[in-house]
């Protein structure tokens, strides 16, 4: 699961980094202003989005150790009511 979604974020990654070379292409080049900008609005959109699915994944490997304590604490106070109900 955690090699998993860092193999994710770093596809992610690449495919930001592309979308930036698109975006310099694009700004770099003589299309019509009208039709540019949409496509650059597209461009940086699909970037937006990409980060936005990166940060998820972070949040959820940060949480990871997270989960990890909770079902342990939870495990813990299930033993400990087991013991004191005999």
């Amino acid at each position: 699961m955690l090699g998993k979604n860092k193999q994710k974020i770093g596809n992610l990654n690449i495919e930001w980094a592309e979308l930036e070379w698109q975006i310099a292409e694009v700004k770099g080049s003589d299309m019509d202003p009208d039709i540019k900008c949409h496509y650059l609005n597209d461009l940086q959109y699909s970037q937006f989005l990409i980060e936005e699915q990166i940060d998820e994944l972070e949040h959820e490997l940060g949480m990871f150790p997270l989960k990890l304590i909770l079902v342990g604490f939870v495990i813990f106070v299930t033993g400990m009511i087991v013991y004191m109900a005999m």
